[in-house]
């Protein structure tokens, strides 16, 4: 059975280096804004949804998260953020 993730970020150059590290083992597509994620995750069942936190304009990754387990509530999600933290 074909394993499927979508990796999704708006930085091009992140998606493209997730999906060559993941490509020997998942079948990867890509999504660069939070209405990319909504319209492919409609249309394929994914095994897992790698989001970015901050995806600039529009909804955020937390929001995008919680819309699709409203949709399916096993899905499996991971959130990943490059956003520096100081203090």
């Amino acid at each position: 059975m074909e394993k499927k993730l979508l990796v999704a970020d708006n930085e091009v150059d992140i998606v493209n280096s997730m999906r060559e590290m993941l490509s020997p083992y998942y079948t990867v597509d890509v999504a660069t804004s939070g209405f990319e994620v909504l319209q492919l995750s409609s249309a394929t069942k994914y095994n897992g949804i790698i989001l970015d936190v901050d995806f600039g304009a529009g909804v955020n990754g937390l929001e995008i998260a919680a819309m699709l387990r409203e949709k399916d509530k096993d899905v499996k999600i991971i959130i990943f953020s490059a956003l520096e933290y100081s203090k």
